[in-house]
């Protein structure tokens, strides 16, 4: 029983995780545009890239390092205020979807 009760809050998990990632990914497949978007990640990592459409995957990504202009992560949305954010390129990356919180759709 206790066996059956892990592996289904895992794939629950699992499921939620990637439900979260994909609502923010490109869903047709013959689109080939990128969504950009910042992923807030367990641990307080805060990641900002590019959906590729495949899961867990985004490109041109950039860990969050700093903000300090009030607004929060989610100010990092809005275009006007993404020179008020620090952020280190760290190129294509895969987060394990288990450990995404949410996402936020980024304008620029």
């Amino acid at each position: 029983a206790t066996a059956t009760a892990t592996a289904t809050a895992t794939a629950t998990a699992t499921a939620t995780a990637t439900a979260i990632f994909r609502e923010f990914c490109v869903s047709n497949e013959r689109s080939k545009t990128m969504k950009n978007v910042c992923i807030v990640c367990e641990q307080g990592w805060i990641i900002k890239g590019k959906t590729t459409g495949e899961r867990g995957n985004l490109q041109e990504a950039a860990v969050v390092r700093r903000w300090g202009n009030g607004k929060g992560i989610g100010g990092i949305a809005n275009e006007e205020n993404k020179d008020e954010y620090i952020l280190d390129p760290i190129g294509d990356v895969f987060i394990n979807p288990d450990k995404i919180l949410f996402s936020i759709p980024c304008e620029w």
